[in-house]
């Protein structure tokens, strides 16, 4: 089959909606963001956070290349990058929601598994790091005293991740084990209250694929320009959907971003009109 390279006239009015509804997402992130105020915050809420950020920035750049798309097709690939990262952003918070919203344990149960699992992606970047020093100083790129300042600074930014043991007189991380998106897949699936958003790991896989050279990639992205279209356009409306799971955690007292939910709920229902898929 040949690759049809033009958008139809209903793909082209539906990307001119999407462009619309993320620039009103966009809108109300300003106001998101600019009620967030320099203090001490836990982690979980410094990590919700941190991920309205993220995908306000993603947002920011899928409008950009939404804009062009119809004109350069090519540039699927950037969009195709930008949403895999997206989507694991999805999936890494609905994967937390299913702790938060655990009804077979007591709330205090609840919150001690949820820290726990945030702890545990927090945990992941560091371990890499310190994999990344130990490479480099074998080599010869970093000192012994480079190495053991990075060691340090690592040991007290970071010191809640980590354990002292006396015995071998090191720091160990808490928490040496990652959580694989394969993992994330099957708990979101199996908990009632996340299992309907467990598809996004399809999309997260199939873009995956772009990441990296290979026989698939190349086939995958000389298909059908209005099928990508669809895609993407599904993809954006399950990272509308972990925004709105952000503002709900971090929406204390309750009316702190009840406006700005509101606003979202309307826009996430607006945008899944757009979606072939249903």
């Amino acid at each position: 089959m040949v690759a049809q390279n033009v958008l139809s006239s209903e793909n082209l009015a539906r990307n001119r909606q999407a462009i619309e509804l993320i620039n009103n997402t966009l809108m109300l992130g300003y106001s998101v963001i600019g009620k967030f105020q320099e203090a001490y915050f836990d982690l979980a809420t410094f990590s919700c956070m941190d991920y309205v950020e993220r995908i306000h920035n993603a947002l920011e750049s899928i409008k950009i290349l939404l804009s062009v798309f119809p004109f350069q097709p090519r540039i699927e690939t950037s969009l195709g990058l930008t949403l895999r990262a997206s989507l694991l952003d999805f999936m890494t918070i609905v994967y937390w929601a299913s702790y938060d919203t655990d009804q077979t344990v007591s709330p205090e149960e609840s919150g001690q598994n949820l820290n726990n699992q945030i702890e545990v992606i927090a945990s992941d970047q560091i371990k890499y790091t310190l994999s990344y020093l130990k490479n480099m100083k074998e080599v010869g790129y970093v000192s012994a005293i480079q190495y053991n300042t990075c060691l340090q600074n690592l040991y007290k930014n970071f010191d809640f991740l980590f354990t002292f043991n006396s015995e071998s007189n090191e720091h160990e991380l808490k928490h040496k084990k990652g959580i694989s998106t394969v993992k994330m897949f099957h708990r979101i699936k199996s908990q009632p209250l996340t299992s309907k958003f467990a598809l996004a790991y399809d999309l997260y896989m199939y873009y995956s694929k772009y990441e990296h050279h290979g026989l698939m990639t190349h086939f995958m992205q000389r298909e059908n320009l209005n099928q990508d279209h669809d895609r993407v356009i599904y993809s954006i409306q399950y990272i509308l959907r972990g925004y709105g799971f952000l503002l709900h955690f971090l929406n204390d007292p309750p009316d702190k971003f009840e406006t700005e939910i509101n606003q979202l709920s309307i826009i996430s229902d607006e945008f899944d009109k757009l979606n072939v898929h249903k």
